[in-house]
């Protein structure tokens, strides 16, 4: 986490890269409990990748949502992903899950 955070101070001029930096600290903020964190870092990549890149930082975010109880911003983040990449097997999957989840399968 720290390592990523010092790369992020040095404010990349390439977009691609800086949103790889979030991507991947959302990552480490995640294993280690950091959920509001890993959301914040998690949404600052998905907005920052290309569209067509941008699938599995969105569930990223949708991921930490749920782990947080927040239904409401996991389906926000489903739904930005779904509309940059609406055949993301891994977007999709996720929404099926929460879906089931809330029907209470």
């Amino acid at each position: 986490r720290a390592a990523y955070t010092r790369a992020l101070q040095l404010e990349a001029p390439n977009a691609a890269c800086n949103a790889a930096l979030h991507y991947n600290r959302a990552a480490a903020n995640r294993r280690l409990g950091n959920l509001h964190e890993a959301l914040r870092d998690a949404t600052l990549a998905a907005e920052a990748y290309p569209p067509e890149e941008s699938a599995l930082a969105w569930w990223r975010a949708a991921d930490v949502a749920l782990a947080l109880g927040d239904d409401v911003a996991a389906k926000e983040a489903l739904h930005s992903g779904l509309a940059k990449q609406p055949q993301s097997i891994e977007l999709k999957q996720l929404a099926a899950q929460l879906q089931a989840t809330a029907a209470g399968i």
